[in-house]
């Protein structure tokens, strides 16, 4: 089965979202052990070898402002999801009347055929009792006017 565009935009939306859930899920425990590892205005003892506190300070902002971006998408997403699930509620809706409209067109389409059938059927056999004699079913000249053309 083939998916819409729109649908297939959406999923891929939903994974990511489930990815930046999970990103965002790793990154605060991160965030917490380096907060808890240097501390600001801590001695260099607790700085992870080879980075300055300085290193480290930077390092945590660049965390805390992706992490910031990362929620501020996944936000998005949500938002974007909520309104894809609106629009398609109402193109189901919209559909669905559609498919109403035309059911019942096609049931009056089916019964203006089925009388013209009945009329016709009633009109050759009142030409044929008319012809066989019975002058009662002979109508009016306009009645008689088809049968002239056959």
């Amino acid at each position: 089965m083939q998916r819409s565009p729109m649908k297939r935009r959406a999923l891929s939306g939903i994974g990511s979202a489930m990815g930046l859930a999970a990103l965002l899920g790793l990154a605060a425990p991160l965030a917490a052990q380096e907060t808890a590892a240097a501390p600001a205005g801590t001695s260099t003892e607790a700085v992870p070898e080879g980075n300055s506190p300085a290193e480290v300070a930077e390092r945590q902002a660049a965390n805390a402002e992706q992490a910031r971006q990362a929620q501020a998408q996944l936000q998005e997403l949500t938002q974007s999801q909520a309104a894809y699930e609106q629009a398609m509620r109402e193109y189901e809706q919209t559909l669905a009347a559609i498919e109403q409209q035309t059911a019942e067109r096609e049931a009056e389409i089916a019964r203006i055929a089925r009388e013209q059938e009945e009329a016709m059927a009633k009109w050759e056999a009142d030409k044929a009792a008319c012809e066989g004699g019975d002058k009662s079913r002979c109508g009016t000249a306009v009645d008689k006017a088809p049968a002239a053309a056959d």
